[in-house]
C-alpha cells in the first residue's frame, strides 16, 4: 500500500494518460498509394497513423517489408545503407532505416497506442473462484502483449513464466500500462487499499509479458507482429492486447493486424482486445473478426463516452477507475510496491481475459470460437435487445457464462476428483493423484509426474555396483556399492544377518544382504534399468563369484562344471572331472 499522496498523484496519473490517449489517437488523414493501399485497404477504415507521424520515428524510419519482394541483393543493399533488421516476421521484415532513406516495396509501420469499484466481484468473478465449479485460471497461459509487466509486484510475484522485450527501451515497465493490466488479470488480492483488494479476475494463471509498446505508451507494428508470433510459439491459451489504433466501422480483416490475430486463434489461441477510447469505430486489432471486442462501463453499467462502439463492438466490462497494481518505477515508490487507479478500455479487455481463462481451466479443450458463443449468450444485456453497436452483447459475467457452458455442452465432463487444480480433460493424465498434473515437478520414480509424455526426463542416473538407479528423488535411493554403509543399531536378530552369520549393513535405505554384496539392489524406488556395460560387469561379477565359490555361480559354463562335477569325485573350485 502507498501513501495517500502517492496514490492522489497516480489516480492523476491515471486521467491524463486518458486524455492523451483520446487525443493522440484521434483520426489522422494519412495520403494512400501505391501497395499501402493493397495491404490495410479496408470500407469506413479511418487509418492509424504511421510511426512518423505519430512522433515516435524521429531519428529513424520503420518499414514493414514483405518477403516476397526482397532478395538477398536487394536486403543486403539496404544493410549497407544503414538499414538493420528489427524482427523477421512470417512474411514480412520489420526493417529500421536512416530517415529519409527510399526503400522500394515497403510501407511506413504505424504507432499504435496502449488504451489507458471492486471490478472483479462486479462481473462475478469470485462467485465461480470456490464452490461447484472451483475455478481461478490455475494453469492457463494468458499473454500480455503490453508495456511489460514489473515481475516484482506482490500482486504478480511468481505469476510470470516467461518474458520478451520487443523494443528498443529498456525491459522494465516504465509506463506502468501493463502491470496494471497484468494485475486485473492475475492479482493476488494481497494488500488492502482504501478498504478493499486489487485481486484479479484469474488469480492462478501463468502468465507471458511480451514488452510490444515502448516507454512512451506507443506500440511499433512490427514489435506488436513479433510479439503475436512469441505468443503463439509459447503455446499462450489466451493473449490480451490493450492498445489499438485507428477506428474502423466495421470487422477489419483486410488489416495486418487484424489479420494476424485471426491467425492466432486458429493456432488456439483466444484473443481479447481493447475497443479503444475514440467513441465512434472500434481500433485495430480489435475490429478483427476473431477477436473479442471489449469497451468500458462504470459500475452501474453505463457506457463510457470515450468507449469506442460500431458494428465490430462485442462486449462490455469494467473500465473507469479501475484499482490495480500499478509500476514502481512510474509511481516512482520503489522498492515499496505501488497502486493506482485507471480508466480506458485497455482496463476493460483484461477482465474479459480473465473470464476466458476460468472457462478455459474448467473446459479446456473449448476453442475460441466455442468461447465467444459462450460469453456473447451470457452476457448482461444492457442496450437495446440482443447486439448493438453501443455495448455489443452486453457486460460479461464469468458465473453466468460458466453456466451457460455447462448448458451448451453437457457432452464436455470435466473433472478433477483429486482437486489438484487441473481437470481430466485440461492435461491431467492422473486424476486421482493431486502429486500429478502438469504444474507439478517431475522427479524421478519412474512415472509421468507433470503430464508430458515422459518419464524421469530430467533425472540423472547414476551407475551403483551393478545397477543403475535414478539418483534425484532422493541422496538414499543411489547406494553406490553401499559406500554410506552403517551398522543397524538396535537389531541384532538372526533375520538381520546373512548366511554366513555376518551382520547386515545400511546402504542408503535398504539393507544389504552382506558387505560383500555389490550394491543394494532394491534402493531405487522401482525396477532398475542395466545398460549394456552394466550387463558386461555383472557377468564378470558372476564369473568371479562362480570360481570363487564353487557351483554358487550363475554362467551356464559354470552350471554345466556344477552338474558334471556331482557325478565324479569331487568339486574343487571350478567343479572338477567326473567319470560317466
Amino acid at each position: 500500500m502507498i501513501e495517500r499522496s502517492c496514490y492522489l498523484r497516480l489516480r492523476t496519473l491515471s486521467i491524463l494518460s486518458v486524455t492523451a490517449v483520446f487525443l493522440i489517437a484521434a483520426p489522422i488523414t494519412q495520403a494512400k498509394g501505391g501497395k499501402l493501399a493493397k495491404w490495410d485497404s479496408h470500407p469506413g477504415l479511418r487509418d492509424v497513423q504511421t510511426c512518423r507521424e505519430a512522433g515516435v520515428c524521429t531519428n529513424y524510419q520503420r518499414v514493414l517489408y514483405r518477403s516476397r519482394d526482397r532478395s538477398d541483393e536487394k536486403l543486403g543493399t539496404l544493410i549497407r545503407q544503414g538499414c538493420s533488421v528489427r524482427h523477421a516476421l512470417q512474411g514480412l521484415l520489420s526493417l529500421e532505416c536512416p530517415i529519409g532513406l527510399r526503400v522500394p516495396d515497403a510501407r511506413e509501420e504505424r504507432a499504435l497506442r496502449a488504451i489507458d469499484l471492486d471490478t472483479a466481484t462486479y462481473i462475478s468473478a469470485p462467485s465461480v473462484w470456490s464452490g461447484e465449479y472451483g475455478t481461478t485460471g490455475k494453469g492457463i497461459r494468458v499473454a500480455v502483449l503490453d508495456t511489460g509487466i514489473e515481475a516484482g509486484h506482490p500482486e504478480l510475484a511468481g505469476k510470470i513464466f516467461a518474458s520478451q522485450n520487443f523494443t528498443n527501451d529498456s525491459d522494465e515497465d516504465v509506463l506502468g500500462h501493463g502491470t496494471h493490466v497484468a494485475g486485473i488479470i492475475a492479482g493476488e488480492g494481497v494488500a488492502s487499499v482504501e478498504g478493499t483488494t486489487a485481486h484479479g479476475v484469474a488469480p492462478d494463471v501463468v502468465l507471458y509479458s511480451a514488452k510490444v509498446c515502448g516507454d512512451t505508451g506507443w506500440c511499433l507494428e512490427g514489435d506488436i507482429l513479433a510479439g503475436m508470433e512469441w505468443a503463439v510459439a509459447s503455446r499462450v491459451q489466451v493473449a490480451n492486447m490493450s492498445f489499438g489504433g485507428g477506428a474502423f466501422g466495421d470487422n477489419c480483416d483486410g488489416d495486418t493486424l487484424a489479420n494476424k490475430v485471426n491467425w492466432m486463434t486458429t493456432q488456439g489461441v483466444s484473443v481479447v482486445a481493447a475497443a479503444g477510447n475514440n467513441n465512434d469505430g472500434v481500433g485495430t486489432p480489435a475490429c478483427a473478426s476473431k477477436a473479442i471486442a471489449v469497451g468500458a462501463i462504470d459500475s452501474t453499467g453505463t457506457r463510457a463516452p470515450w468507449s469506442s462502439f460500431g458494428p465490430a463492438l462485442d462486449l462490455m466490462a469494467p473500465g473507469i477507475s479501475v484499482l490495480s497494481s500499478f509500476s514502481c518505477i512510474a509511481a516512482g515508490t520503489c522498492p515499496a510496491a505501488a497502486y493506482g487507479r485507471m480508466s480506458g478500455t485497455s482496463m476493460s479487455s483484461p477482465h474479459v481475459a480473465g473470464v476466458v481463462a476460468l472457462l478455459l481451466q474448467k473446459y479446456p479443450i473449448l476453442n475460441s470460437s466455442q468461447i465467444f458463443e459462450i460469453l456473447s449468450q451470457s452476457a448482461v444485456d444492457l442496450g437495446p435487445e440482443l447486439q448493438d453497436q453501443y455495448y455489443g452483447f452486453g457486460k460479461v459475467d464469468a458465473l453466468a457464462a460458466l453456466r451457460k457452458a455447462a448448458e451448451l455442452y453437457p457432452e464436455i465432463d470435466c473433472q478433477d476428483l483429486d482437486e489438484d487444480g487441473f481437470t481430466s480433460c485440461g492435461g491431467d493424465c492422473n486424476d486421482s493423484n493431486p502429486f500429478v498434473n502438469p504444474d507439478s515437478e517431475e522427479i524421478c520414480n519412474g512415472a509421468d509426474d507433470n503430464c508430458n509424455g515422459q518419464s524421469d526426463e530430467q533425472c540423472r542416473f547414476e551407475f551403483c555396483g551393478d545397477h543403475i538407479c535414478s539418483g534425484a528423488e532422493s541422496e538414499k535411493s543411489c547406494p553406490s556399492d553401499c559406500s554410506r554403509k552403517e551398522e543397524k543399531q538396535g537389531k541384532d536378530s538372526n533375520e538381520d544377518k546373512d548366511n554366513s552369520g555376518k551382520k547386515s549393513v545400511v546402504c542408503g535405505d535398504a539393507v544389504c544382504d552382506s558387505k560383500e554384496r555389490l550394491s543394494c539392489p532394491r534402493d531405487c524406488g522401482y525396477d532398475f534399468i542395466r545398460s549394456d556395460r552394466e550387463d558386461k560387469r555383472l557377468q564378470e561379477v558372476n564369473r568371479e563369484s562362480g570360481r570363487g565359490k564353487g557351483n554358487s555361480g550363475k554362467e551356464s559354463n559354470a552350471k554345466d562344471r556344477s552338474a558334471k562335477g556331482k557325478n565324479g569325485k569331487g568339486g574343487g573350485k571350478g567343479g572338477g572331472k567326473g567319470k560317466g
